[in-house]
C-alpha cells in the first residue's frame, strides 16, 4: 500500500461522516453523479477532496486535469482554498497559478495534472477536457441548460471522466426542481447516465440536532429551512393559499340554477400560453367547470377553442384582457359575440380587488374546484403569492421546455369582477403597497 492509499483510508475512515463517504463513493464510480444536499453537511469539503482524488488517478480511474465552476468568485475561492489544502496534506501541491483579475485559480499537482477553479459561466472552460465539478448549480446565475450543456461536454472526450454537481433545492418549476423530480421522458432523458442523490440535514442527524443547527431552524421562517435544510422546493414567496386549503376545494360540482356560466379567457402568444377558466358564478360562490393552458395556439385558433367552450358549457358572459397579445383576439371577440364580451383590461389596482375577494371565497368555502384541468389550476393559485412589501407575486414557472405565468389563475381572478357578491363592495380593501402601475410587466 502506498502512502497515498495509506492517506486516503485514514481520511475515509476518520475524517469522513457516513453521509460523506457515500458521497465520496459514489463520485469515485461510474456514474455521473447529481447531489442535492442540505447547507451543512459538507458538500464542498467532500468535492474539493474528490478533485485532487481524481487529479492523481483512483484505482483504475486515470489521472486527468479537474474543471471546479462556481456560482461567484468569492465561492471559486473558497472550494481552490479546500483543494489546495487537502493536495498539502497529500505531499502532492506543485504550486497555484491565478488567471487574470483571478478568474481563474489552478492548482498544479506533482503529477503534472491541475484542478481549476471558475465563476459562473467561464467562457474560458471551452475547449477543456477533464472531470467536471459544479458547486451551488442552482445558485449560479447562468443559464441553467447551457451550464449543464458545459458541465457534461467537457468530459465527453474519454469514457473515464465524469460529471458531478452539487446543488441545495432552490424554488418548484426551475431547472433544478425539473431534473430531480419531473417524470417527463425530456427530463429522463437529462438524468441518463447520472446518479441523482438526495441529502437532507435529517439524514445527517437523525437522533436529533446539533446545537448550531437546531439555533437555524428556530431562527429561519420554516419554508426557509425546508428549503435549505430539508432539501424541499421552495414557492419562491409567501404564499397566498396554502396547498392543502387548495386541496379542500376540490370537489364535485354542485347545480344552481341562478348560477350563469362565466368564461375567462387571458390570451396567449409566442412562448406564453393562453389561459382560461369556465364558472358557474352565482352570489357569493363560484363553481370551476374547466380550466387550462392553451400552448402555441394562433389567434384564430383560440377564437376555436373560445367557440367550443361557449357552446359546451352555454356562457353567457366572455371576459377578455386585450393587453398587447389580446387586442386582436378581443376585438373579434367583440364582434362575434356582441354585449356577452367584455374586455377586461388588467392592472394593479384590479388585482388588488381581485384577490381579496378570491381570499374571501376561499376562507368561506364558497369556491369549488373541478372538471377538466383542475389539478393545474390548483398548483397555479398556490403559486400566487405576496413579497414582503404585500406586492402581488405572480411568477413565470418552468412548465417542461418553456415558462409561463399563471395564466389560468389569473383567469380566474378576472372571474372575481363580475361576481355577484354577497356583501357589499366597498367592504372590500385593495392590498397594500401594490405599486405604480409602471411596476406591472403584464401577463
Amino acid at each position: 500500500m502506498t502512502k497515498l492509499d495509506e492517506f486516503h483510508d485514514l481520511f475515509y475512515n476518520e475524517v469522513l461522516k457516513p453521509h460523506q463517504r457515500v458521497w465520496l463513493d459514489l463520485i469515485l464510480g461510474e456514474d455521473d453523479i447529481f447531489i442535492l444536499g442540505s447547507r451543512r453537511i459538507g458538500k464542498s469539503f467532500v468535492s474539493s477532496y474528490a478533485a485532487v482524488v481524481l487529479a492523481l488517478g483512483h484505482d483504475s480511474r486515470p489521472a486527468a486535469d479537474v474543471v471546479c465552476i462556481s456560482k461567484d468568485l468569492r465561492t471559486a475561492q473558497e472550494l481552490i482554498r479546500e483543494v489546495t489544502k487537502h493536495a498539502d496534506a497529500m505531499n502532492q501541491l506543485e504550486h497555484v497559478t491565478h488567471g487574470t483579475r483571478g478568474s481563474q485559480t489552478s492548482v498544479w499537482l506533482r503529477n503534472g495534472k491541475k484542478i481549476m477553479a471558475m465563476p459562473g459561466m467561464p467562457e474560458s472552460a471551452r475547449g477543456l477536457s477533464g472531470h467536471v465539478i459544479v458547486d451551488e448549480f442552482a445558485g449560479n446565475p447562468a443559464d441553467h441548460d447551457e451550464l449543464f450543456a458545459m458541465a457534461t461536454t467537457i468530459p465527453s472526450s474519454h469514457k473515464h471522466l465524469k460529471t458531478i454537481i452539487l446543488t441545495n433545492a432552490d424554488h418548484q418549476e426551475s431547472w433544478t426542481d425539473g431534473f430531480c423530480n419531473n417524470p417527463s421522458d425530456m427530463w429522463d432523458d437529462r438524468r441518463f447516465g447520472f446518479r441523482v442523490v438526495r441529502t437532507n440535514i435529517d439524514d445527517v442527524y437523525p437522533d436529533g440536532y446539533p446545537e448550531h443547527i437546531e439555533t437555524q431552524r428556530r431562527r429561519l421562517p420554516a419554508r426557509i429551512w425546508s428549503r435549505e435544510y430539508l432539501c424541499e422546493f421552495s414557492t419562491g414567496q409567501d404564499v397566498l393559499f396554502p396547498l392543502d386549503v387548495l386541496s379542500e376545494l376540490v370537489a364535485d360540482p354542485t347545480e344552481d340554477p341562478s348560477a350563469v356560466s362565466v368564461l375567462a379567457w387571458d390570451p396567449g402568444f409566442t412562448g406564453d400560453p393562453a389561459g382560461f377558466v369556465v364558472c358557474d358564478v352565482s352570489p357569493g360562490r363560484v363553481c370551476v367547470r374547466e380550466s387550462g393552458l392553451l400552448w402555441n395556439q394562433s389567434e384564430q385558433e383560440q377564437r376555436a377553442h373560445i367557440e367550443r367552450l361557449v357552446n359546451t358549457w352555454d356562457v353567457t358572459k366572455i371576459l377578455v384582457d386585450p393587453g398587447t397579445a389580446g387586442f386582436t383576439l378581443a376585438a373579434n371577440l367583440k364582434q362575434r359575440w356582441g354585449g356577452m364580451c367584455d374586455k377586461m383590461s388588467v392592472n394593479s389596482k384590479r388585482y388588488a380587488i381581485w384577490t381579496n375577494e378570491l381570499v374571501r371565497l376561499i376562507d368561506e368555502n364558497s369556491l369549488t374546484i373541478s372538471g377538466e384541468g383542475w389539478d393545474s389550476l390548483v398548483k397555479q393559485i398556490n403559486r400566487l403569492g405576496k413579497d414582503k412589501s404585500g406586492k402581488l407575486v405572480v411568477p413565470r414557472t418552468r412548465h417542461g421546455e418553456k415558462r409561463c405565468h399563471q395564466d389560468a389563475a389569473v383567469a380566474l381572478l378576472m372571474v372575481m369582477e363580475v361576481l355577484p357578491s354577497s356583501r357589499p363592495r366597498h367592504a372590500m380593501q385593495p392590498m397594500p403597497h401594490l405599486g405604480r402601475r409602471s411596476d406591472f410587466r403584464g401577463f
